[in-house]
């Protein structure tokens, strides 16, 4: 090559490269400052105020609710939440000490005695099983004696919020599986019962559980908090339905109580908008723990290696904690303003969220070029959230058809008559996301609706209601 055109391209190379060496230094500089929190970023990081006396705060009788035997569930509960606020930051960056904190559950816990694994609480009818399962059913009452009161006192408490600092290491606050299928098989046994006192007894009980689900599902907590609220309601409706569905149980003298209980709450009772704020002070755990450039290596307390060294300061430079925390802010303000909205527009709102989440300007254009690794992580853990109000909303609509089933029987509606009567009484017979109707099957007696939500296993939306089907022929 001729030595004037070898030094032209010598010179277009060396300018294309000082090019991007200023471009590579622009970008360096321009993540050299990080953002100030929004308001809204102060707002929904800020941990939930007024909270509720301990002994009213069915969170704290949940987290100790296996506490060994003799000792009280709210204070074990407590105990182990402050224990564990206490060390929350220095798990953040500790993995190995987390999980094992987890694994350091309630030494000497009381433990479930029984086998439920077939036990379905949301699918087969404990209505139907109860009576020809006495024997085991009497036989659990007996052998989880403490662990049944404990689960009856929960109705003395008339608050839920979650006071430990959100994160994957926060105690769980949860009823075994073993413990809610003894006491709605018991109920449902007790329902079988001759004696109208130990029928109305057994309903004021499930009107009462449902109240405990219904503190959970609108107090201060995360989405997983709201979700198993909604499974626990929606396994308490399902005997419930299941009892105004047999034509062969007498419902005599329980007419007051069953409508009491069957009676839908307001919308605004299944709203989980505020969840998002705890969801978001969660995700903030994850963030806050996105390595410094010497952080140690986690569960060994050894230096980070230069290799990692160098990744980490990398990492770090275009990471910017606050201005991630403010787009996180404005995807949970949006979430919440979804989960609290109209839920008949619910659909159409959730389209818009969608397309809002594709095109909004920061994850675009010149922007991605400023805090790149908190947009990446945001991008990724944002999609998770899609879904659960409908869920919640599934099981509002579950309990509008057994208030539907309830009328149908009080006012002895005939098998012809049913679509009438659910066209003049949408209130009862509409899902609340969309408004579609229910389905009414004269040839099966079978009323039932279309889940909108995605449910983790089969779950059953539909009541028979025995006899009409005959009276279908």
């Amino acid at each position: 090559m001729p030595a004037p055109a070898l030094r032209l391209v010598l010179r277009i190379l060396g300018s294309l490269a000082g090019a991007i060496l200023a471009l590579l230094l622009a970008v360096y500089a321009l993540n050299a400052v990080d953002e100030d929190l929004t308001p809204a970023a102060r707002a929904l990081l800020a941990p939930p105020a007024n909270l509720p006396p301990a002994a009213d705060n069915l969170y704290l009788a949940f987290v100790g609710f296996a506490a060994p035997p003799g000792e009280s569930p709210v204070h074990a509960g407590a105990a182990r939440v402050a224990e564990y606020n206490a060390r929350a930051d220095a798990l953040r960056l500790d993995p190995d000490g987390g999980d094992a904190f987890k694994a350091r559950e309630h030494p000497g816990r009381l433990e479930f005695v029984g086998q439920t694994d077939g036990w379905d609480l949301v699918e087969a009818s404990l209505w139907s099983r109860a009576p020809a399962e006495r024997a085991t059913i009497e036989a659990w009452r007996a052998a989880n004696a403490e662990l049944y009161r404990r689960y009856q006192d929960l109705r003395g408490r008339h608050a839920y919020a979650e006071t430990a600092v959100p994160g994957p290491y926060a105690p769980a606050a949860y009823v075994s599986h073993g413990v809610r299928a003894l006491f709605l098989a018991d109920v449902a046994l007790r329902l079988h019962s001759p004696a109208l006192a130990a029928r109305r007894a057994a309903l004021d009980e499930l009107a009462a559980d449902l109240g405990v689900w219904h503190t959970v599902l609108a107090g201060s907590g995360a989405l997983l908090g709201k979700l198993v609220a909604a499974a626990n309601l929606h396994a308490d409706l399902l005997v419930l339905g299941d009892l105004i569905g047999d034509r062969g149980a007498d419902l005599a003298g329980l007419e007051d109580g069953l409508r009491v209980a069957a009676e839908p709450p307001p919308l605004e009772a299944w709203r989980v908008g505020g969840a998002f704020a705890a969801e978001m002070r969660q995700a903030d755990f994850y963030l806050s723990a996105v390595p410094s450039a010497n952080a140690p290596r986690p569960g060994t307390g050894r230096p980070a290696a230069f290799s990692e060294r160098v990744w980490n300061v990398l990492l770090v430079h275009f990471f910017q904690l606050n201005a991630t925390r403010n787009l996180d802010a404005e995807v949970m303000e949006h979430a919440r303003a979804l989960a609290d909205g109209d839920p008949a527009s619910l659909p159409a709102q959730r389209a818009q969220l969608r397309r809002w989440l594709d095109d909004r300007p920061p994850f675009h254009g010149v922007r991605w070029l400023y805090n790149p690794v908190g947009k990446a992580l945001l991008a990724m853990g944002t999609p998770g959230y899609d879904g659960y109000p409908e869920r919640v909303y599934d099981v509002a609509a579950l309990q509008r058809l057994v208030r539907l089933a309830l009328a149908l029987r009080l006012e002895q509606v005939p098998a012809q008559g049913v679509e009438r009567f659910m066209h003049e009484h949408p209130q009862w017979s509409t899902h609340p996301v969309g408004g579609t109707s229910f389905r009414w099957d004269p040839g099966q007696g079978q009323l039932s609706l279309d889940p909108v939500g995605g449910h983790p296993r089969p779950s059953r939306f539909a009541l028979t209601l025995a006899g009409l089907a005959r009276s279908a022929g």
